[in-house]
């Protein structure tokens, strides 16, 4: 069973040396990684279904992707989280949504 998810912002870095190795990890999950002109990749894109793997996939490249580099989806339930990599690490991040009180009403 797998569940629809948007990738609505990211910062994703992973130096040369280890691009296309995380290239080849990411196809396989139906990702796709943006190159610059020395080999970094500096985006990735993606637009389906999360098949439940992603934890395995990010725990594995994690160690090759740039400190402070994060994913941001939304799914299909609304729910917003990133992964977030730090320290050759990914940590899932849920966001909390805090709504505004109304503004209090002038007096004539």
């Amino acid at each position: 069973m797998s569940y629809c998810i948007t990738l609505q912002d990211s910062c994703f870095s992973v130096p040369a040396e280890h691009a296309k190795a995380v290239a080849t990890e990411l196809r396989k999950r139906l990702y796709e990684a943006f190159f610059d002109d020395n080999g970094n990749i500096d985006a990735i894109g993606f637009n389906g279904s999360n098949l439940s793997d992603e934890e395995c996939l990010w725990e594995q490249i994690a160690p090759m992707i740039e400190d402070g580099s994060f994913l941001e989806y939304r799914g299909e339930g609304g729910d917003i989280w990133r992964w977030v990599f730090h320290g050759g690490k990914c940590y899932e991040l849920t966001a909390t949504i805090i709504w505004p009180e109304l503004p209090a009403e002038k007096e004539d």
